[in-house]
């Protein structure tokens, strides 16, 4: 019983884990896609007021 639980606590830190990773992937990938946005805006803006 108790290599059960363990077994059930290293998956579960294991799961833990890749949903961390995951969830950083897309934290950093709207960051990227927001950054551009931005710059695209930014750059748009500089060339409509010159």
């Amino acid at each position: 019983m108790r290599f059960f639980l363990g077994a059930i606590e290293s998956f579960a830190s294991l799961v833990g884990c890749i949903f961390g990773l995951i969830w950083y992937g897309i934290l950093f990938f709207v960051a990227i896609a927001l950054i551009r946005w931005g710059l695209g805006i930014y750059q748009r803006l500089r060339v409509a007021l010159h």
